[in-house]
């Protein structure tokens, strides 16, 4: 095929035609931008390296095609001005919808006189999916009558829409509108019989003066349907679905449950639907090569154009008929969206299937990549947070360099957390955020609140509604907003757990994330398997009740089940909580004392649950120790526990845990590795049954685990 030399009209728009048609130099050869002389259109002309033409005039001879991409009369522009003008040129015109029929009746005039070629721009009629969508339509109308067709569109793209609509109905003559509603909400109805189709047009026919192109809530979706069942386009670029239509036969048994009727999906996925990025990018794109191909079909060939004329002065006519009796659009003022929503109903499906430990249903979505960049982002945020929070401190940094041995001192009889400052700049070293030379930490980055406030909003983005609710994502953040004052021991930790004094936030904090809820549900699986009535079951530290609410549920009443913490205000919620358990006993208890002292018999529990709390231990040896006493021999431990520095509370739960005087107190560490967890227990008498997830599993990359160990 001749290459066509392409001039494009308008550079606003006409910049997406500009790069689209720029990469296809086997096809057109783009001469020029005709605009009026802007400093948009003098940026595309540099940008571009093309020339820019203020006048049809002004234009070279030889060029073939014209890419109008200025409004036409109807819209308030001037754009079937120039189209006349190109046509009376010699040069062919393929003009961006809509325009009224009288018009393109014109320029249909001085085409045919000039021997050139008159086409209407229609980008969604070209897109892949929709164009996949005619054809299924038209497959299967051999076949089946088309009972109904139900579309919805914004009035920006109804124009379009109506040249879709009459693809799917064979030209759609005739076209009568039967019933109009209107004013009654953000959509105008028009009841249509096309081609002796019954179709309802709903129409969106709002806008916004303030920014008329991006106010519509979709762009298209159709629905035809036959007598087997109903094709549905969900959007320009798909996806496309069939529902089958439910059907009971008449020999059906309700005795039988082997029906085959019953066997059919009721809805299939016919193809998938692509972002908006890869139609604005991509779809577009090949759109205008295709009009641009079947432009270039009528020019170099001389091909006859005429029916297609009539369809399209049809088409231009019909879109009149409608504006006409919906009205022009109503002003709405505020033109805002929220474009968090999919967040909130990721959110809404994570808590529910969470709650329910569907985690089949979770885990489809997650693999050992996908986890790992959300734990980096969330890590990322928090790193910045520190080194923020540590650059604000004149007593930590000075400009650039930090003196990693200075201790942080804070005023006479509030908590010194140079140790948490200390990890903080080790986890900074390691991540390659700030270097150490000469016992100095230079900062390598610079930061500014904004960029925190970036990281932040990338890991709620990310982790929200995938490894926990938004209610966990937030407790970090407010940690994370307050480090200065938790730091100088102005802040309370616990009063960011515990809001208001209520429990919402710590019940969220261990009930809601991913790891915490599926190892809770492990504990309760695996308790189960060890199960024999009249067992004891000793939980410490049971705090919000999270584990304790899963062990419950699968072992009833036929355990004793001693339910204990440091705390009164735990256990006074506790006792409303699991008030239907008669089972439940309730009792102080200090992991950092002997258990006998404190009513706990030596070798009177069969099992020992652990989650999440003795990081806090004061000597974790000493408590596993105790632990261990109380046991029966072949008793069962459970312990739940992060075995990495997890940075994010490293910057929360931290400013809340006792001081260890163990081994973490020598190496600075929260948490102790699974290597460790294992020696501690094996050095203890404890056999290790389990460790849940394994190095294989995705979850792993969370680094907490679930170490089980017989007595």
């Amino acid at each position: 095929m001749k290459r066509l030399k392409v001039i494009v009209v308008g550079a606003k728009f006409g910049e997406v035609y500009l790069q689209v048609l720029l990469r296809r130099k086997d096809l057109v050869d783009v001469v020029g931008i005709l605009g009026k002389g802007g400093q948009h259109s003098l940026e595309c002309s540099t940008k571009y390296n093309i020339p820019l033409y203020t006048s049809v005039s002004e234009l070279p001879s030889g060029i073939d095609l014209a890419c109008v991409i200025v409004r036409a009369g109807v819209m308030g522009g001037e754009g079937i001005q120039l189209s006349k003008e190109l046509l009376q040129k010699g040069i062919s015109v393929l003009h961006e919808q809509p325009i009224h029929y009288k018009e393109l009746k014109e320029c249909y005039v001085i085409a045919k006189k000039q021997k050139c070629f008159m086409g209407v721009s229609n980008l969604y009629r070209y897109i892949d999916a929709t164009q996949s969508f005619i054809d299924l339509v038209n497959h299967l109308k051999k076949e089946e009558y088309v009972e109904y067709i139900n579309v919805e569109c914004g009035h920006q793209i109804l124009y379009s829409v109506l040249s879709i609509l009459f693809d799917l109905t064979d030209y759609a003559r005739p076209f009568v509108i039967e019933q109009v509603i209107t004013d009654i909400g953000p959509f105008d109805i028009l009841y249509c019989r096309i081609n002796d189709i019954p179709c309802i047009l709903k129409i969106h026919n709002e806008v916004n003066s303030d920014d008329p192109d991006n106010f519509f809530y979709l762009f298209y979706k159709m629905q035809v349907g036959f007598k087997s069942g109903e094709l549905q386009l969900e959007d320009p670029a798909g996806p496309i679905l069939w529902y089958s239509r439910f059907v009971i036969p008449p020999d059906f048994n309700y005795e039988e449950k082997n029906c085959k009727e019953f066997d059919k999906s009721n809805v299939v996925i016919i193809s998938e639907g692509s972002k908006y990025y890869d139609i604005f990018w991509n779809k577009w794109g090949e759109a205008i090569i295709k009009q641009v191909v079947i432009a270039g079909d009528y020019i170099i060939y001389d091909k006859a154009y005429n029916s297609n004329i009539q369809k399209q002065l049809y088409q231009s006519k019909q879109w009149h008929e409608v504006m006409k009796n919906i009205g022009y659009p109503r002003e709405k003022s505020v033109c805002s969206y929220e474009e968090n929503t999919i967040d909130r109903i990721q959110e809404f499906i994570y808590k529910k299937n969470i709650q329910k430990c569907d985690f089949a249903s979770i885990f489809s979505n997650l693999n050992r990549k996908k986890i790992l960049e959300i734990k980096h982002k969330l890590d990322k945020a928090c790193l910045y947070s520190m080194l923020f929070t540590l650059k604000s401190e004149e007593k930590v940094f000075v400009g650039d360099i930090l003196e990693v041995k200075k201790p942080y001192i804070s005023e006479r009889g509030k908590k010194d957390f140079s140790y948490v400052i200390d990890r903080w700049i080790k986890a900074l070293i390691d991540n390659h955020m700030i270097g150490q030379e000469n016992n100095c930490a230079i900062s390598r980055i610079e930061l500014c609140a904004l960029d925190v406030e970036e990281a932040w909003k990338e890991a709620k983005r990310t982790w929200i509604g995938t490894l926990s609710d938004s209610v966990v994502i937030d407790y970090y953040y407010r940690n994370a907003k307050h480090l200065e004052e938790l730091l100088a021991d102005n802040l309370n930790a616990t009063y960011l757990l515990f809001t208001e004094g209520k429990m919402d936030v710590a019940e969220d904090f261990y009930t809601n994330t991913l790891i915490a809820r599926y190892l809770n549900h492990i504990i309760s699986d695996k308790i189960f398997h060890f199960y024999n009535p009249g067992m004891t079951i000793l939980e410490i530290g049971a705090g919000t009740g999270a584990s304790t609410e899963l062990i419950l549920k699968k072992v009833g009443v036929d355990v004793k089940y001693i339910f204990t913490d440091l705390s009164s205000y735990f256990l006074n919620a506790a006792q409303d909580k699991f008030s239907v358990f008669p089972n439940v006993e309730y009792q102080i208890l200090d992991i950092d004392q002997d258990f006998s002292g404190q009513g706990i018999d030596q070798d009177s529990v069969d099992i020992v649950v652990a989650s999440g709390m003795l990081n806090n231990a004061l000597d974790t040896e000493f408590t596993i120790s105790n632990i261990w006493k109380v046991l029966k021999k072949g008793g069962i431990i459970f312990i739940a526990e992060p075995v990495e520095e997890l940075l994010e509370l490293q910057i929360s739960q931290v400013f809340m845990m006792t001081k260890p005087v163990d081994m973490r107190y020598l190496n600075n560490q929260t948490f102790f590795n699974e290597k460790q967890w294992i020696d501690i227990l094996e050095k203890s008498n404890f056999e290790i049954v389990d460790i849940v997830p394994d190095d294989s599993d995705m979850l792993s990359v969370l680094q907490q685990k679930l170490i089980i160990g017989r007595k």
